[in-house]
């Protein structure tokens, strides 16, 4: 066995936080946010294990969540919209963002927290402007994408498919590199600029 007994992961506390599946999980630092199938988002603080409250705007099924720092949080839904939160005091919805024609997949924010990536069921990658709430730009895919992640500099980002990956270039908005898995990939995130771990 190599983690002793005082090494051992052990629950804080636990909630029964929704009356749904839940569908995403993010966190903050000082604030977790979790996404179910009953179309709402549920708020903790992990300084004092609290619940803060409840999140309602979607009206459909919560199929992503991300903090940016801890001023914002964007969320994504079945409903084919994107809200974003501002973070403590109200926790108000401050923009949503229109324009997919299918459920919404999965959303990545860019490192200067001004543009967001999204991919959907409707075979489209968009670009959104986080200062104005708009679309700058819109990408058609081939195939239904699952997943979307910028890298730490924000010069590139990829894309999941079931069973593949694309890597794009931010300048020239080209693929730079395909890669073939060959089973089902779960998640993707980079480790580092120019290295991806995927599952």
């Amino acid at each position: 066995d190599l983690i002793s007994a005082d090494q051992r992961i052990r629950s804080k506390f636990h909630e029964k936080a929704h009356s749904g599946c839940l569908k995403a999980l993010t966190c903050s630092g000082q604030y977790l946010a979790s996404g179910s199938t009953d179309e709402t988002i549920k708020l903790y603080n992990l300084q004092d294990h609290t619940e803060i409250g409840t999140l309602v705007q979607h009206e459909g099924t919560i199929t992503d969540l991300l903090f940016f720092g801890s001023s914002h949080l964007v969320s994504a839904s079945e409903d084919q919209t994107i809200c974003i939160w501002g973070c403590g005091g109200n926790w108000d919805c401050l923009h949503v963002l229109k324009g997919h024609k299918g459920k919404i997949n999965a959303i990545s924010i860019h490192p200067s927290g001004k543009l967001a990536l999204s991919v959907s069921k409707d075979k489209t990658l968009r670009m959104w402007n986080l200062l104005t709430g708009r679309i700058s730009y819109v990408n058609n895919l081939k195939q239904v994408a699952e997943l979307v992640v910028w890298n730490p500099v924000g010069d590139q980002y990829v894309i999941a498919y079931e069973t593949s990956v694309s890597v794009y270039d931010v300048q020239s908005g080209s693929v730079t590199q395909n890669i073939s898995i060959g089973k089902h990939i779960n998640a993707i995130q980079y480790v580092q600029v120019c290295r991806i771990f995927y599952m």
